[in-house]
C-alpha cells in the first residue's frame, strides 16, 4: 500500500525538467503579462527573470559592448537586422520548437533568421480630443501644432523615428535617403522643438507623471495608447494613423551572441507561443499578436479592435516597415539626439 501511495503521489506531481534554470528576458517595461512568470515556472520548473531597459540607446549599447548578460532580448526587426550584421546575435532559425508553427510566417519573415516574432503594431499620433480644437489627420499638425497643443507635445528623440515621421510630413517616404528632404526634416524638427513639453516616450512620461500629466499629444506605438490612458486617467486619448501614413513595426526575440540559447530559453520561446498563453499575454498587454492560433482564442472585442488590427488595405498602402541601413539609422538617430540636447526645458 505504501509503495502504491508513493507512486500515485509521484504521478500527481506536475512534470519538472531534469534541470531547472533561470531565463533572463531583456525587454520594455510592462511588455509581458505579470502572470506569465508564475505560469511558466509552474508548468516547466524554469524561472523567468524580466529585466527592463528605459530606451533603445541603453539596450543597444549593452548589446554592442557585449554586456547584455541575458538569454533573450526584445527589439524591432530593424534592430535585429542591424545587430545580426554586426555579429551580436545568434542565428536561431534552425533551432526547432513545437509552437513555432503557430506564428504567422509573414511576421517571422520580418524577423529573419536571427529573431522570433513576438508582436506587431503601428506608429502614429495619440492626442487628447478634449484639448485639440480639431481632429488630427496629418503629421503636419504634429510638427506645426495648434496653440492648444503647443507646449504639451511629448515624444522620444532617442531613435530614428522622429526623422522618419518628419519626412512623411514633407511628403517623402520614411525610407528616403534624399539629402534635400533630410535637411528639410531637420529644420522642421528644430522649429517644432519650441512646442515640445518633453523628449520622452509618451508611455514613460505618463508613468512618471500619472494624473499630473500635461501631455496632450505624442508620437507613439499603437500598443502604448492603452497604458497612456490608464496611467494619466484620461479617457479622451485618440490614436490615429495620419493621412500620410506611418510605420509598421514587428518586435522579435533575439539571442545575444555572448550567450548561446539555453534549453530553458528555448522552453520559454515554446511556452510564450503556446496559443492559450500567447492569447492571454496579448490581450493583457494590448498588442497585436503574431500567433494565428492564439488569435482564435482571444475575445471578439480584441480581434475587432481597429487600433490593434487596422484595415489590411491600410497596411499595404500607408504603413511601411522601416528598412534602411545602419549608417542611415545612425545618422537619423544622431540628428534627433542633437536636437534633443539643444532644447532647453523650463
Amino acid at each position: 500500500m505504501l509503495i502504491r501511495a508513493i507512486l500515485l503521489l509521484v504521478l500527481l506531481i506536475p512534470y519538472m525538467p531534469l534541470k531547472a534554470d533561470t531565463v533572463t528576458l531583456y525587454t520594455w517595461a510592462q511588455y509581458i503579462a505579470p502572470t506569465i512568470g508564475d505560469k511558466f515556472y509552474k508548468d516547466t520548473g524554469h524561472v523567468l527573470n524580466v529585466v527592463t531597459y528605459p530606451n533603445v540607446t541603453v539596450r543597444n549599447g549593452k548589446l554592442l559592448q557585449g554586456r547584455a548578460d541575458v538569454d533573450l532580448i526584445l527589439m524591432s526587426s530593424l534592430h535585429i537586422h542591424f545587430m545580426q550584421k554586426m555579429g551580436k546575435l545568434n542565428d536561431i532559425s534552425s533551432i526547432p520548437f513545437d509552437n513555432k508553427k503557430h506564428i504567422d510566417s509573414r511576421w517571422l519573415s520580418y524577423c529573419g533568421s536571427y529573431g522570433i516574432a513576438y508582436s506587431w503594431g503601428t506608429t502614429g499620433i495619440a492626442y487628447r480630443s478634449s484639448i485639440a480644437t480639431r481632429k488630427i489627420t496629418s503629421w503636419k499638425q504634429f510638427f506645426e501644432p495648434e496653440s492648444a497643443l503647443s507646449g504639451r507635445i511629448v515624444f522620444s528623440m532617442d531613435e530614428s523615428t522622429p526623422v522618419s515621421m518628419a519626412l512623411l510630413a514633407l511628403g517623402e517616404p520614411i525610407n528616403s535617403t534624399s539629402e534635400h528632404y533630410l535637411e528639410k526634416a531637420v529644420k522642421l524638427l528644430n522649429a517644432q522643438s519650441t512646442h515640445v513639453l518633453a523628449y520622452e516616450h509618451g508611455s514613460i512620461y505618463a508613468e512618471l507623471n500619472g494624473t499630473e500629466s500635461k501631455m496632450a499629444m505624442t508620437l507613439t506605438y499603437s500598443s502604448d495608447i492603452f497604458e497612456i490612458k490608464r496611467l494619466t486617467g484620461n479617457d479622451d486619448w485618440v490614436y490615429v494613423i495620419p493621412e500620410e501614413g506611418g510605420t509598421l513595426w514587428v518586435d522579435c526575440f533575439g539571442n545575444p551572441a555572448t550567450r548561446p540559447l539555453s534549453a530553458a530559453a528555448l522552453a520559454f520561446l515554446n511556452y510564450i507561443n503556446r496559443p492559450d498563453i500567447a492569447a492571454l499575454n496579448a490581450e493583457y498587454i494590448k498588442f497585436s499578436t503574431t500567433n494565428t492560433s492564439a488569435l482564435k482564442l482571444t475575445s471578439e472585442s480584441y480581434r475587432n479592435d481597429p487600433l490593434l488590427f487596422p484595415n489590411p488595405e491600410l497596411i499595404g498602402k500607408k504603413l511601411k516597415v522601416a528598412d534602411y541601413d545602419r549608417k542611415t539609422f545612425t545618422r537619423r538617430r544622431n540628428i534627433a539626439r542633437k536636437i534633443k540636447e539643444s532644447k532647453k526645458f523650463d
